[in-house]
């Protein structure tokens, strides 16, 4: 298949998707050879991959969710941070692929080839222990090495303000080490948020520190006076914390007024402090109680 053709129908597929099927044409590329395609951060959400060939192909962040891939084969694809959560995967050739950073909560991986693929530990901690076992003798495990990694999956009511206050450790990390170079990177896959922070071997160890203190601070175990000297900062900081509140009260208000009924799930802020924790804190901590800061 030629790339302009291969680029209209991905195209059309993202309007059908977005539009809920009333604009654009669901992809069906179904047996069709595309082996080295580039289909790079593609929305394929849905589509009929039936039998495809995808051997080589650059599919790095693309998502795949809810997609018929029967038989398809994904031998020595890019499939770096692609979205394959909840896909039906079973009996696919996946050999040699590329998985690093793939988000594969609730694949199933039943009868798939699995052997020679390159992956994390993050995205490895997501696969079924028994699978594991039978092919991970074979894989390149691929580690973050001094990278100081943490990963949080956030509910959709408490996804902005979860991202929020991971973004913001980045003003604190440079007001307490201004001539700090480590380099913060935040990542979104579907419900997931990873923050990755990339610190000099020196500066690691109270790069956590900081992280944990800031954990303290946000779930409320410590004040943002303890925390921080500088007045215009702490103000800041406290504004932050407030507004991650005044948007889940808002999404929660939101919920209600659309579904026009009573909301399934009580949206509580306290569940979202107590994510937070688990996100921030490497131990558990005896600061006081979990809470927004005051």
């Amino acid at each position: 298949m030629d790339c302009v053709t291969l680029q209209e129908i991905v195209k059309q597929h993202k309007l059908w998707f977005t539009s809920k099927g009333e604009e654009g044409k669901r992809a069906d590329l179904s047996g069709a050879d595309l082996k080295e395609a580039n289909l790079r951060g593609a929305n394929l959400i849905g589509a009929k991959l039936l039998r495809a060939d995808f051997e080589r192909a650059d599919m790095e962040e693309a998502d795949l969710r809810e997609a018929l891939v029967e038989e398809a084969n994904f031998k020595y694809t890019n499939l770096r941070g692609a979205n394959l959560k909840g896909l039906d995967m079973q009996g696919v050739d996946l050999q040699g692929a590329d998985l690093f950073r793939a988000n594969l909560q609730k694949t199933m991986l039943k009868y798939t080839n699995l052997k020679f693929i390159k992956i994390d530990r993050m995205a490895m901690g997501q696969i079924s222990p028994d699978i594991v076992k039978a092919f991970g003798s074979t894989w390149f495990v691929l580690d973050f090495g001094h990278l100081i990694i943490r990963s949080v999956e956030l509910p959709p009511e408490f996804h902005q303000s979860g991202i929020s206050l991971l973004t913001y450790f980045g003003t604190i990390l440079r007001n307490r080490f201004p001539s700090s170079r480590a380099k913060i990177r935040i990542e979104q896959c579907d419900t997931v948020v990873t923050m990755s922070i990339d610190p000099l071997e020196e500066d690691r160890e109270q790069i956590e520190d900081l992280l944990d203190e800031y954990g303290c601070v946000i779930t409320g175990r410590k004040s943002p006076k303890e925390f921080i000297s500088d007045k215009a900062l702490m103000m800041d900081l406290r504004h932050e914390i407030r507004y991650a509140v005044v948007r889940i009260e808002h999404q929660k208000e939101l919920t209600v007024y659309n579904s026009n009924s009573n909301v399934n799930r009580e949206i509580k802020i306290e569940d979202f402090f107590a994510i937070m924790e688990k996100v921030f804190q490497k131990s558990n901590s005896a600061c006081g109680k979990i809470g927004p800061a005051s």
